[in-house]
């Protein structure tokens, strides 16, 4: 440490500082301003700092005091993320104390994604609240901020567009729902005109995802780029089908991102045959898609698909212009699922022929003897399982047989492990394998909703009642995604996740399941980020959780005297190895905005 004094104008500061070497550079840190001691005590701090023993050092030691303790390091990484990805100016080009709330609000999601108010709670236990200046900001504010920020969704999701998409780019859909569980958490014994009178028109009765049969829920449809990067969410009634939200999806990115040309990529429960009809209809659109189970049986031939006719990569591309006109079809098998899709067919009808069995013993034994009560007892064991289709029924009065329906199994058969990928895309724009790729990378979409869903951002439960906080809830969760995504991305260097997925699809395989590269196998078994080093790896959770252990410890040297004042100064411990690779991969996080 050194005294050093920096002349501004007519004023001269008189610092306290440290100096340390990173690579070729020479960093100074500002540990205290000493601006405000007198002169006789600035001459023997710096007297002492030069080795003259004026003091001892257990007489400084008497004179400091711990004022605070605060975990950093996260908030740091955070924040740091934040600048980096010029969030202020994505929010909002004006500084305001909403936008400032705001940004505090998705920090914390991220940090630790509990609801509004716990966070306005939480964030006074770290730096967060001291960083962004709001230490007098409460839940209402929060409230506040959600209804200032709303109006903004539209030009800040064109900002993200902006960035991340171009004429001609491919985009993801998908659509998830969450529970509702706010005031009217009691909704399942309601009936749906109470619901729909007392609470917004999002929260409805509908197919929940997530097995909570009869209970409301609000839909909501995210759209990110090829990369998984979200772009834009929006909510809809928990009843709504997921084919509904095509339209309105396609007209957002044409009309208020302004391209002019899109490919749309969905999933085969997503976008329906009347969807293609309309897409097909529409200038600037094309789409990969797959065709559903259903559907595949109209383009089989008799004897089904010959299996020598596929490639290497185990597709073959083909047409069908009567059923599916102007597109490109690609009948794809994967053996593993080929072989779990025999097996589980093979063990539901060993299931069901042993309840069948038993069926056949009570009617023999007389135990079943009129033809309707029979034939009840055959329908609970066929439809539970829905087996209609393998079996041929014979039954009457005093009498019930069955036999397997050769036929009908072999004609599944052909059908296992196969699924056909549907594309409007020329052959000159994309290549099969290609369309099979961008099909399979929705399941960058599917690990969105699962971070938004899981303890990672937990979007819900939903308590809000209001339509308007719903969208802002889902909203902030989004940007919080934003964030996420990026600090998963730089960080992947320090866990067992696969480096450069990207660059591994393309050469990979597009039909088989995606395999651990060795590299990444080894570092899942080691544990550690690669072979020369001993930096432990970790996953997202775990890395912000190291980070944390970095504080920020206020402490006070105490002057003594009446017209002497107290100073101040932080110090934070030193990183250790993985703390300060962590930190500085925040560096390859784009600067935005680029354009």
């Amino acid at each position: 440490m050194y005294i050093e004094r920096v002349k501004k104008g007519k004023h001269v500061s008189v610092l306290l500082r440290e100096s340390r070497r990173e690579g070729q550079k020479i960093v100074k840190t500002t540990i205290a301003n000493l601006s405000k001691l007198s002169p006789e005590v600035i001459d023997n701090l710096q007297k002492s700092l030069k080795g003259s023993n004026l003091v001892s050092s257990s007489d400084i030691i008497e004179h400091i005091e711990c004022a605070d303790t605060a975990p950093w390091g996260h908030v740091e990484a955070v924040l740091t993320a934040l600048d980096r990805l010029g969030f202020p100016e994505l929010i909002d080009p004006e500084p305001s104390d909403e936008r400032r709330v705001i940004m505090g609000v998705v920090a914390a999601r991220v940090l630790r994604p509990w609801s509004e108010d716990s966070t306005s709670l939480w964030r006074e236990s770290c730096s967060l609240s001291a960083r962004l200046g709001l230490n007098d900001y409460d839940e209402n504010d929060i409230c506040q901020a959600m209804d200032w920020l709303l109006p903004k969704r539209a030009e800040i999701e064109k900002r993200l567009a902006s960035r991340h998409l171009n004429n001609g780019d491919m985009v993801f859909l998908d659509i998830s729902s969450s529970l509702y569980e706010g005031s009217k958490s009691s909704l399942i014994n309601q009936s749906d005109e109470e619901i729909f009178s007392e609470n917004s028109s999002l929260i409805r009765r509908g197919y929940s995802r997530d097995k909570n049969r009869g209970q409301a829920q609000i839909n909501y449809s995210l759209l990110t780029d090829k990369e998984g990067r979200p772009i834009s969410i929006k909510a809809y009634p928990g009843d709504i089908s997921d084919a509904s939200i095509i339209l309105p999806a396609l007209n957002k990115v044409r009309k208020d991102f302004g391209l002019s040309r899109v490919v749309l990529v969905g999933g085969r429960g997503l976008i329906s045959d009347e969807d293609i009809t309309m897409l097909r209809q529409t200038d600037g659109v094309d789409w990969i898609s797959a065709s559903r189970s259903t559907s595949i049986k109209s383009i089989v031939p008799e004897k089904g698909f010959q299996f020598k006719l596929f490639d290497e990569y185990d597709l073959c591309e083909f047409t069908a212009p009567e059923e599916y006109p102007s597109e490109r079809l690609a009948a794809c098998v994967n053996p593993e699922l080929q072989n779990k899709q025999a097996k589980a067919r093979e063990s539901l009808i060993e299931a069901t022929k042993e309840k069948l069995d038993k069926i056949v013993t009570r009617v023999k034994a007389g135990r079943l003897k009129k033809k309707e009560n029979i034939a009840l007892a055959v329908g609970r064991v066929i439809d539970k399982n829905k087996v209609n289709k393998y079996f041929i029924l014979e039954f009457g009065d005093y009498f019930f047989n069955y036999s397997p329906n050769e036929e009908s199994i072999n004609k599944e058969k052909t059908l296992d492990g196969i699924y056909v990928i549907r594309t409007s895309l020329p052959v000159e724009a994309f290549t099969i394998e290609d369309c099979v790729r961008q099909y399979k990378n929705l399941s960058r979409i599917e690990r969105a909703f699962r971070t938004i869903k899981s303890v990672d951002l937990r979007v819900g439960p939903i308590d809000h009642r209001l339509g308007d906080r719903i969208r802002a809830h889902l909203f902030l969760t989004m940007l919080a995604y934003y964030v996420e995504w990026h600090l998963r991305e730089v960080w992947r260097k320090l866990t067992v996740s696969a480096p450069n997925l990207a660059e591994m699809s393309k050469s990979r395989n597009p039909v088989s399941p995606a395999r651990k590269s060795e590299k990444a196998v080894k570092r899942a078994t080691s544990k550690m980020i690669d072979e020369s080093s001993s930096i432990k790896a970790l996953d997202f959770g775990e890395i912000l959780a190291n980070l944390a252990t970095i504080s920020e410890v206020t402490l006070v040297l105490k002057q003594g005297g009446p017209n002497q004042s107290d100073l101040p100064f932080k110090r934070r411990k030193k990183f250790s190895p993985f703390q300060e690779k962590a930190l500085k991969l925040l560096e390859e996080i784009p600067k935005y905005p680029p354009r």
